[in-house]
């Protein structure tokens, strides 16, 4: 009824008339609907990926990059203000081309209704609303700049951010104009920036015929205490948090599944979603549901929803962990903060297949692999071989780990600047996460490390003729390598020789 008074969808013969199309022609495709209840709120959702071909398998859209947390967190000013908008309908602000309406109708009651707007279950969905949220953002960065503001730069058309950064608390700036779908947020330096730009967004809107959302919780005017994309973001304290309502939450949709011996593909995933929230504060959680998309991935590429597995010890594990993690917050909030002053300089590290090698803080050390490793680096397997074999991933990952273990204590509540020179683990810390058996429990050790001092650890790659200290020093075992160079780097690079820690 909603839908059909807010003229987003019309019965077929209707929009067939408008479309020009002869009487009594059909439809293309007929598509199941489903239902999501959120908050007291009934969405329908379009099973585009039904039939073969599906209309979901035609379209190839474009990346869909969005901001996260880290991003409203670099660009919050010590005692600044923060807005947050939401709109109402989002995707239905978007038409529909006239050749795609046949393509979109649903049947309700013994009717066919066809959808003139955009509906909820498309392949392209997320991509397009992303791309006319950033254009609405575009737009209100440029009237501010032309109003006397000084705005930061506004994320480009294929939803990239330029690098953010925070103004001074005693300047007039708009730090940040964060999309994420149909959530807007402007993160400012001042009470009367903030105001200013809430303002101009508000009529921008309103000349765009965008239909902005006052319910509670959805648009909330310039204040110091923002709820934005499911954290509370405090410019007063600067901290950053998961409020009580969401832990409860969270241990309570861990508490449905724990003691079962199965459960389906639609818990799963429900569970990762809750989950995948609350890393962005407490990191170490996100190395503990890997087992569960694991158990969804190994089922195919399109598991029925209903569809059951067993449930592993590994994940009863992760489970169980998140549980503790939980019961440490005593039902209080889960709080990180957003100033954590870096160490100066930067460490690196490096591993070949004889030794590894890391540099830091003035500090540095390297050795040989076991003796015992020496058949099961580097080696593919021959027939009839059951030896587990040792990849450069997880040999790099170790330099990391006997970095950690001797740095990280030393610079708690800080930001470590670690180099590493494998483009692969660099993106298993971006996403604190991997599908290597191996490098799991490697990771796993360095979460618990950064948790227990609190240490954010920012890795980042560096080419290996860069990297030349730690590269020479990891192949010091190697029984070609340059003693020469070796001497040279140690004296020339290290103010003093190796303490042997």
């Amino acid at each position: 009824d909603r839908l059909l008074q807010r003229n987003f969808i019309a019965e077929w013969g209707v929009v067939a008339a408008e479309l020009g199309l002869p009487p009594g022609v059909k439809p293309t495709m007929v598509l199941p609907i489903g239902v999501v209840l959120k908050k007291g709120k009934t969405r329908i959702v379009i099973d585009g990926s039904a039939g073969r071909p599906s209309v979901n398998e035609t379209q190839e859209p474009p990346g869909t990059v969005l901001p996260n947390m880290l991003m409203a967190m670099a660009a919050m000013t010590k005692r600044g203000f923060a807005w947050c908008s939401d709109y109402t309908d989002a995707f239905c602000h978007l038409v529909l081309a006239p050749s795609s309406v046949p393509l979109c109708c649903i049947l309700w009651r013994g009717k066919v209704y066809a959808f003139r707007r955009l509906g909820f279950g498309f392949r392209n969905g997320p991509s397009a609303q992303q791309s006319v949220t950033i254009s609405v953002v575009r737009s209100l960065s440029r009237t501010l700049c032309a109003a006397g503001l000084h705005a930061a730069q506004p994320p480009a058309m294929d939803h990239r951010y330029p690098p953010i950064s925070a103004a001074s608390p005693r300047s007039h700036f708009v730090n940040a104009l964060l999309a994420f779908l149909d959530d807007v947020g402007g993160f400012c330096s001042s009470l009367a920036s903030a105001w200013f730009s809430f303002a101009h967004y508000l009529v921008l809107c309103k000349d765009l015929s965008m239909v902005v959302s006052f319910k509670e919780g959805k648009t909330d005017e310039p204040r110091q205490l923002l709820h934005y994309l499911g954290f509370d973001a405090d410019h007063d304290t600067m901290t950053v948090s998961l409020d009580a309502d969401r832990v409860a939450a969270t241990r309570a949709a861990l508490t449905a599944v724990t003691g079962s011996d199965d459960m389906t593909v639609r818990d799963a995933l429900s569970l990762v979603g809750t989950l995948v929230f609350c890393p962005m504060i407490i990191q170490i959680g996100r190395v503990h549901y890997r087992a569960l998309i694991d158990a969804v991935t190994a089922l195919g590429p399109r598991p029925r929803p209903g569809q059951r597995f067993p449930v592993t010890p590994a994940i009863r594990d992760g489970i169980a962990m998140w549980h503790r993690l939980f019961s440490l917050l005593n039902f209080r909030s889960a709080v990180t903060s957003v100033l954590r002053p870096t160490v100066p300089g930067e460490a690196s590290t490096d591993a070949s297949f004889t030794g590894w090698a890391w540099v830091g803080m003035g500090l540095f050390d390297h050795s040989a692999w076991p003796i015992d490793w020496t058949d099961r680096i580097g080696r593919a397997k021959s027939q009839g071989d059951s030896v587990d074999r040792i990849w450069i991933c997880e040999l790099e990952l170790w330099a990391v780990v006997f970095l950690c273990r001797r740095l990280v204590p030393r610079c708690a509540h800080s930001r470590l600047i670690v180099r590493v020179d494998n483009k692969p683990v660099c993106q298993m810390f971006d996403k604190l996460s991997t599908r290597s058996a191996a490098c799991l429990p490697l990771l796993t050790e360095i979460c618990w490390l950064l948790a227990s001092w609190d240490v954010v650890l920012d890795v980042r790659w560096i080419d290996t003729k860069s990297n030349l200290v730690p590269d020479t020093l990891s192949r010091r075992f190697s029984p070609d390598h340059d003693p020469a160079l070796y001497a040279s780097v140690v004296r020339d690079f290290m103010p003093a020789p190796s303490t042997g820690y």
